[in-house]
């Protein structure tokens, strides 16, 4: 539940950062964009569903939430400094990527070094969304 509440405050940010910005979101003005990672989220369902029995609900709602923010954090492209776009994006697939490998551990193949491998992109992610939130300077609107 922690993380399904960090993820919703993830999405709050970085909607602030888009909302605080003199450029429209970039999800509004694109938004093919945010395909590929609409598509990843449901390739991924499509093959856990079968295995996911009574967690079908909390790892369809944690999944859907996890995917906007990654979208949120796409959403911010021209609206907050490149570096910061560039981190905090990376950021957020790192977070995807682990999420879906623990997913995948699971309730599809458990595999060596499963463990290892989230933990370090888990990491890396949290690491990145730091540094790219450090690197956002909110944009002054004159008004």
């Amino acid at each position: 539940m922690a993380f399904l509440i960090a993820h919703i405050f993830y999405i709050i940010a970085f909607g602030n950062n888009v909302w605080h910005s003199p450029n429209p979101a970039f999800l509004k003005k694109t938004p093919l964009a945010g395909l590929p990672i609409v598509v990843l989220y449901g390739i991924l369902l499509y093959f856990l569903i079968p295995s996911l029995n009574e967690m079908l609900l909390p790892v369809i709602s944690y999944a859907t939430v996890l995917t906007i923010m990654v979208l949120a954090a796409l959403n911010r492209y021209q609206a907050a400094p490149p570096d910061s776009v560039a981190f905090i994006f990376t950021g957020s697939l790192l977070f995807m990527a682990s999420d879906s490998l623990i997913a995948i551990d699971k309730f599809l193949t458990p595999f060596d070094g499963a463990q290892l491998l989230i933990m370090a992109l888990y990491i890396s992610a949290q690491y990145f969304i730091t540094i790219g939130g450090m690197r956002y300077q909110p944009q002054r609107v004159v008004h």
